[in-house]
């Protein structure tokens, strides 16, 4: 066995101390210290995979307790007191995500230079346009909207130069069940609300 000037720089000394890379003598018990922060370090990594994998499950869990969408069935009619066309369409704004309750966005978006007939109702001056039962699933903060457009729209792109805030589009709330609205004219302007 080396001392402490001897050797390639690892070993122990006769006394039973080790020596470092650097050839300096490390005190008896820091060895110990350092497999046990070794196996600390194992053990702090299997840790974080039991972490993560109770993070996962928890996140799971979360995602599980949002997916619990409920559903709500909706019965519409709308008449139009306009002298002129209306165009309606049924959405709404939130998850989860449903085919039949896409809005002309989304539809674009999965569509892509979809530009065919939409899948509004166009409803004549003097006519009523009925819709329902439609049933859709509903999470909360999610809600049913009917989109009534001032117009006659044959074509997607054409809907779509309709924005949220122009006089020629009304979003109207839905409540579930049985909704009778009536789309009037009110100096020029279009408006939507329940009919009494």
């Amino acid at each position: 066995m080396g001392t402490a000037g001897e050797g390639t720089g690892h070993g122990e000394s006769e006394s039973g101390s080790t020596f470092g890379e650097d050839g300096r003598p490390v005190p008896n018990g820091v060895g110990s210290v350092v497999s046990s922060f070794s196996a600390g370090r194992i053990y702090s990594v299997r840790m974080s995979r039991t972490l993560q994998v109770i993070l996962a499950l928890v996140l799971a869990g979360v995602l599980v307790g949002c997916s619990s969408a409920k559903k709500y069935t909706f019965d519409l009619s709308v008449k139009n007191t306009t002298n002129r066309p209306i165009t309606v369409w049924l959405t709404k704004v939130g998850p989860p995500t449903e085919r039949e309750w896409l809005s002309p966005e989304q539809l674009a978006a999965v569509l892509p230079g979809h530009d065919e007939r939409i899948s509004g109702v166009v409803v004549p001056a003097g006519k009523t346009a009925q819709r329902g039962p439609v049933t859709g699933k509903f999470e909360e903060g999610s809600y049913a909207w009917l989109r009534v457009y001032d117009g006659q729209y044959k074509s997607l792109s054409d809907l779509l130069s309709v924005s949220r805030l122009s006089p020629k589009r009304v979003d109207m709330p839905l409540e579930a069940g049985k909704n009778d609205l009536v789309a009037r004219d009110v100096n020029g302007r279009l408006v939507v609300e329940p009919d009494k």
